[in-house]
Order: C-alpha cells, then sequence, then structure tokens
C-alpha cells in the first residue's frame, strides 16, 4: 500500500500544479447574506466538481492500479470545508449578486494547518485509547478518531485539488481503526454500551414500546431486565403504552456461564414484521449486582412439574391481568387485577396495588 501510495504522489507531482489556482461560486438571492450563502454553496459545489476531474486524470494516468487502492486517498465529498473564502456582494435593482472566491496561494497555508491541529488531536485521542481500560471507554474513543480521521480526509481532499502535492498522511487507517471498533463492540462492559449496540440504527426511529427482556420461558421480569430496559429507553424515542406504538423492541437472553447472550429484535406493531434484529455476548461484569436469573419458576414449569394436573383433559388453567398476560413490568403505585380461570375454578380476581 506504501509503494502504491508513493507511486501515486510521483504521478501528482507529473500532473501541472495548477489544476485550479482559483476557484469561484456565483449566485443571487433577495438580501446580502442569502446570496453570500448561495455563492458559497456553489463553491463547495465547484471544489466537488474539481475533485472528481482530480480523480478522473489520476485514473487516467494510472490505469487499474488507481482503481485498486488509491480511491481511499482522494475522497468526493459534497460538504468539503471552506478555509479562507473571500466574498463579494453587489446590489442590483432587486436582488443582489455575490461571488464566492478561494485562492490557492492564500488557502493552502490554512488548510496545512488545520492537518496540523488535526493530526494532533488523533494523536491525543489515541494516546487516551491505548491507556484506556473499558471497552466502553475504548469504543468512544475510536467514534472520536474516526471522525477526525474523515474530517483530515476532507481537508486533505481539497488541498489536493488546490494543487498541493506534498499531502499529509496519516499512520492509521479507516479500515484498522472499525475493525478495532467491531472488537470492543463484540464484548460491551457496561449495559450503556450494550444498549447503544443493540439500538444501532434505530435512534431516529419514532414511537417505540420497549419490553423487557425475558429468559428461559419464563415470563419474570428480572433486576437485570428492568436496568436493560431502562438503558434501551434511553436511546430510542418511545411510548409508555404497547398499543400506542409504531414499533415494538422486544427480545431474550441465553444465561451461560460466563454471561448473557443477547437477542433484541425490532417488529411493526400492525403486522408484527421484523425490521430489525441484533445480537451480543455481555460478560457478567457488565452486569454486577443485577439478578438476571428469574427467582421462581414459571406458571408453565410449575404445571409440567405437577403431571397429574397436566395429564388431566379435563384441566384447563390460565392466569392473567387487566393489563395483558406477557411482557408485563409494573412499578410501586400501580394498580391491576390478576384474573385467574379453570375449568375447576370459574374464575378469582385479586387487586394489587
Amino acid at each position: 500500500m506504501s509503494r502504491l501510495l508513493l507511486s501515486l504522489l510521483l504521478f501528482l507531482v507529473a500532473v501541472p500544479s495548477g489544476w485550479a489556482q482559483e476557484i469561484t461560486g456565483e449566485r443571487v438571492g433577495p438580501t446580502k447574506d442569502q446570496a453570500k450563502k448561495e455563492a458559497l454553496a456553489d463553491l463547495s459545489q465547484n471544489i466537488s466538481v474539481e475533485v472528481k476531474s482530480v480523480q478522473t486524470q489520476l485514473s487516467e494516468l494510472m490505469g487499474q492500479e488507481f482503481q485498486q487502492g488509491a480511491t481511499s486517498l482522494i475522497q468526493v465529498e459534497s460538504r468539503l470545508p471552506l478555509l479562507g473564502t473571500e466574498s463579494f456582494v453587489v446590489e442590483d435593482v432587486d436582488y443582489y449578486s455575490a461571488l464566492a472566491r478561494l485562492s490557492a496561494e492564500e488557502a493552502k497555508p490554512l488548510y496545512r494547518n488545520q492537518l496540523k491541529e488535526i493530526e494532533r488531536e488523533i494523536q491525543q485521542a489515541t494516546k487516551q485509547l491505548v491507556a484506556a481500560e473499558k471497552n466502553v471507554e475504548r469504543e468512544a474513543l475510536l467514534q472520536v478518531i474516526l471522525e477526525k480521521l474523515g474530517d483530515f480526509k476532507r481537508h486533505q481532499t481539497v488541498l489536493l485539488v488546490l494543487g498541493d502535492t506534498d499531502l499529509p498522511k496519516l499512520q492509521i487507517t479507516e479500515t484498522e481503526l472499525k475493525a478495532q471498533l467491531r472488537q470492543v463492540q463484540n464484548v460491551p462492559d457496561s449495559l450503556e454500551q450494550a444498549a447503544r449496540i443493540l439500538t444501532q440504527d434505530m435512534q431516529d426511529r419514532r414511537g417505540i414500546y420497549v419490553y423487557p427482556f425475558l429468559t428461559g420461558g419464563s415470563q419474570e421480569v428480572t433486576p437485570f431486565a428492568a436496568a436493560l430496559r431502562g438503558r434501551l429507553q434511553e436511546q430510542l424515542s418511545t411510548v409508555r403504552q404497547p398499543d400506542q406504538a409504531w414499533l415494538w423492541l422486544y427480545g431474550s437472553y441465553l444465561i451461560t456461564e460466563q454471561g448473557l447472550e443477547l437477542s433484541a429484535h425490532l417488529a411493526q406493531s400492525n403486522n408484527h414484521r421484523i425490521e430489525q434484529s441484533r445480537s451480543l455476548f455481555l460478560p457478567k461484569a457488565a452486569y454486577q449486582g443485577l439478578q438476571a436469573k428469574p427467582s421462581q419458576n414459571s406458571f408453565e414449569e410449575q404445571l409440567r412439574n405437577n403431571p397429574d394436573l397436566w395429564r388431566k383433559r379435563d384441566f384447563r388453567v390460565s392466569v392473567r391481568s387487566n393489563k395483558g398476560h406477557q411482557d408485563l413490568m409494573f412499578n410501586e403505585g400501580d394498580i391491576f387485577e390478576i384474573v385467574v380461570a379453570s375449568k375447576l375454578l370459574l374464575h378469582a380476581t385479586h387487586s394489587i396495588c
């Protein structure tokens, strides 16, 4: 890869450095500020056009070698940073005309200084990453470094368009950083981190009801399940009742000797069609102090443990509440009714608050 980048830079030297000594944008608007804003937008668009032109020229020079490995160096972005621009606005009869200008001679030092600052910030975050002890800290730092790397590439791109062939480079790559990020996300060490991973790409959805996660066929909401539900709700735009929801988030977990295997599903409330699914492993240290194993046998298990009952064909029983019969979670002060119905006992109700 380093040999390829060296070859690319040698070709850049061979290409005329005056690709874009000056880039301009022109627009009109009803006010001075609007005309200036439109001109800057046109300038940004023209820079993107210049980027594509640079890519085309380098592709023609280097052929397949460019296509395979060098495209990561030149990033085509719609939101490229603008440093050192000048704007000129002229008033006409019923509108304003504006010209935005980016001079290579004046702007290149600004871009190089900004690249140095971004590199310094990346180095500082990298040192913190090495010293971090928890995966939740590593995840946050890797996200910061990835964001800074993208910003570095955007400034690097404009600098190339302005004819600067001596491009600053970093020793890290986006591929390496994303591989490290996947590694730390595979083993979250806190409920907060687990909730962020499970709700990834769900934060922009609205009207979600979060059910408590269940385990082993039990309907009991364990202290772990209650705590996880709270963390998931912090990440999402939620509603208070299932019948108010557009989407349901529900899941289950399997208890192992090393920790918990979690599975989450986001489904449409009207037809139960699953839109997204996530799974991860949560080590014991991540939920230390929270009981994950149900404290009581489920109703179905109690029936199975009494074969004389479930062998009787005429024995039918159901237990439900006035708020449903599964995935229930009550808070202190809630009032609800429990209804038990069977062939042997018509019904019994009990109110609890």
